[in-house]
């Protein structure tokens, strides 16, 4: 078998890689001097041969490589320095950053002196840009994990949740404890069906995503009402499970609807209330026209009545003595038919029953008032105006209008102020 000097695969390895159109080659001097280069250096760079030969491997560097590579070039005489590869960043013609991963390879002569450097190197420019969107992808899906007002849990490859911090501090246990649970061990025992029904749904791929409402179980032992969605993750994207859960307590929303099953239950109950308040309003003001009515037919008759006995007085001036007789006992007859104190008597014992506190309270509020004064009031408090109370008594408008002036100011009230409004409202 023929044996092939080492020497000469090492120089057909080379040439491979000088004529490959992707792998950039470069040879320079102890001095980083370029000494060769080939053409895929050349075509990614955009410069010509004779722009590049006998300038040195620093002119195309950016300053921070420039740094790195007077720093390494101090070790290239020293053999057990392995040199290894380096990241650098290379300007091409236009002026743009062109990253390459070059590996370093010191070439010595017989007497083991460094004779050339080289250079071999891959372009990650297009890698570097992909790591670096990625790496950007991880920190805002990172950050929206962190801070989603959302809990966000998945099964971790032992079978435990790795969940976000919102669904810690919602459940009451630390990540690290959560990694050694289940979700049956969080779940309030009713409810955990729901969660298996969610999740067969979504591997039978009835659907992409299943939202339901459950409860979970806090470290203390509170129950917390969770509207959770569950969504399908494809296999081969995840090295974790096949679902991820969003979970959003709704606690409070669940007491809102208490609170406001109770506040409906409150208006329901003022709705009878006022319901009730307004047919006893309504039962009020007909006893009220009720009591007017009555007074009204009383205060007719009566007036009547006195009509009828004026009328005798006057014929009995006139008459002889024993038809004045006569007309004596039946104008005492009509006289006793005028019933002014039982009719007040009758009206006050109605009265009492519809306004039972009445006269106790404009007692209190004003000891002063006189027993007519408390009639006025309660003619008042009836609706009755000056001219039909003014009937009912037997006195004019005008003394009707005065004695209601002088209860007004009684009751200190102002010019503008309405007296039966006041009446009325106590």
């Amino acid at each position: 078998m023929l044996k092939i000097p080492r020497k000469l695969t090492i120089l057909n390895q080379l040439k491979l890689l000088f004529d490959s159109k992707q792998i950039i080659v470069l040879v320079t001097d102890t001095q980083l001097i370029l000494k060769d280069i080939n053409s895929a250096f050349l075509d990614q760079l955009g410069y010509s041969h004779q722009e590049v030969l006998n300038t040195t491997l620093l002119d195309f560097l950016s300053d921070c490589d420039q740094k790195k590579w007077k720093a390494l070039s101090e070790n290239f005489n020293n053999k057990e320095t392995d040199l290894g590869s380096l990241e650098s960043s290379f300007i091409s013609k236009n002026g743009s950053p062109i990253t390459f991963r070059i590996d370093i390879s010191p070439s010595y002569e017989e007497d083991a002196s460094l004779s050339k450097i080289v250079l071999v190197g891959y372009n990650i420019t297009k890698e570097n840009k992909i790591k670096k969107e990625l790496k950007t992808t991880e920190t805002f899906f990172k950050t929206i994990y962190d801070q989603c007002p959302s809990g966000i849990v998945f099964s971790n490859k032992d079978g435990g949740l790795e969940a976000n911090q919102k669904f810690c501090d919602m459940i009451g246990y630390s990540k690290e404890e959560l990694r050694k649970m289940t979700a049956k061990d969080v779940t309030f025992p009713e409810d955990r069906f729901l969660h298996l029904d969610g999740q067969k749904k979504l591997d039978n791929k009835e659907f992409e995503s299943y939202t339901f409402e459950k409860r979970y179980l806090s470290r203390t032992g509170k129950i917390i009402y969770a509207k959770v969605t569950l969504y399908k993750i494809h296999e081969e994207i995840s090295n974790y499970g096949t679902q991820v859960a969003l979970i959003e307590d709704i606690s409070d929303k669940k007491g809102l609807n208490k609170k406001n099953l109770e506040l409906q239950q409150l208006r329901l109950q003022e709705s009878i209330s006022k319901s009730e308040k307004e047919e006893l309003q309504s039962k009020m003001d007909a006893l009220n026209r009720e009591l007017t009515s009555n007074l009204m037919f009383i205060s007719q008759r009566n007036s009547l009545l006195n009509a009828i006995n004026d009328s005798l007085v006057e014929i009995s001036s006139k008459a002889g003595y024993e038809i004045k007789y006569e007309l004596f006992k039946i104008s005492a007859k009509v006289k006793n038919n005028i019933m002014l104190d039982e009719a007040w008597s009758k009206f006050k014992f109605h009265f009492d029953q519809i306004h039972p506190d009445f006269f106790s309270k404009l007692r209190k509020m004003n000891p002063s008032l006189t027993q007519k004064e408390l009639k006025q009031c309660a003619y008042i408090c009836i609706g009755l105006s000056n001219k039909e109370a003014a009937q009912l008594l037997s006195v004019s408008p005008k003394s009707i209008e005065m004695a209601r002036y002088r209860i007004k100011k009684k009751f200190k009230l102002e010019p503008e102020d309405n007296l039966m409004a006041f009446i009325q409202s106590l």
